[in-house]
């Protein structure tokens, strides 16, 4: 079968890109440092998702952003006290 009878124009075989294999040292394309930034900006939209459930989170809800906190960045207990979730428990 060819690639024209397949339905596989000129344009995507050119942009088409091989599948990740364990040669490669990362899947993450970009430098460490895009990476790394990519991380950040992530990890800051997921700070700002958790600080709006805040106002209205119950709280068995404050313990589990407590929680999810402490996993997700090393400045947690700053953010905790901050946020005025220091009196939940650990």
């Amino acid at each position: 079968m060819t690639f024209a009878a397949a339905g596989v124009n000129n344009g995507e075989l050119r942009n088409h890109r091989p599948p990740f294999t364990e040669s490669m040292e990362s899947p993450m394309p970009g430098s460490e440092r895009q990476r790394e930034l990519r991380r950040r900006r992530k990890r800051r939209e997921q700070l700002d998702k958790m600080k709006a459930k805040l106002p209205k989170a119950t709280a068995s809800e404050k313990i589990e952003i407590t929680r999810k906190l402490r996993e997700m960045t090393p400045g947690a207990d700053t953010l905790i006290e901050s946020w005025e979730l220091a009196e939940t428990e650990r």
